[in-house]
């Protein structure tokens, strides 16, 4: 009949190291192509310009309901924002060791968007940070937060290019 083939036990431990070897290198050539992904958003998020407009081609959310986390992050239906350009004040217990954080008064912060947005902003997608939230120019009666927090002195402009001729 048929020859049954056997293999030795050091043959048998071969094979179990290429298949480890092999398992090890899909995983790490994953996180790879995962980690380029996400520095290439990065990149092109901060190569290109903050104007409110959709230049990233990404379609507007409207985000309404929404609750404001602090001076600078929304929770729209679940999904963190944070409005592109600007850094406001961090709430208390917030500002990591090392790191520059803006002065100011949070709650203030805080209180401005929440009275901007009271009618519902519409946010426009450009990217995603570190913390995998959402970067957007977000807009309430053809206003822009960013700019609206910089000029009431509750922000200030960070992270790449803001345009705020107007927009405030």
């Amino acid at each position: 009949m048929g020859r049954v083939l056997t293999f030795s036990r050091a043959a048998r431990i071969r094979a179990r190291r290429l298949r480890w070897l092999r398992d090890v290198i899909l995983v790490f050539a994953s996180v790879f192509i995962l980690a380029q992904t996400d520095l290439s958003e990065q990149v092109a998020s901060a190569a290109g310009s903050l104007n409110p407009g959709g230049e990233s081609g990404r379609s507007a959310i409207a985000c309404t309901p929404f609750r404001v986390i602090d001076g600078d992050t929304l929770d729209c239906a679940g999904r963190r924002i944070r409005l592109a350009g600007i850094d406001a004040p961090e709430m208390p217990g917030h500002c990591r060791p090392g790191r520059r954080c803006v002065a100011g008064d949070p709650e203030a912060a805080r209180a401005v968007l929440q009275r901007f947005a009271a009618a519902g902003l519409s946010c426009t997608p450009s990217g995603r940070d570190t913390y995998g939230r959402t970067i957007a120019r977000c807009a309430a009666g053809g206003r822009d937060a960013s700019c609206a927090l910089i000029a009431s002195g509750h922000a200030e402009a960070r992270y790449g290019r803001i345009n705020c001729a107007g927009r405030g």
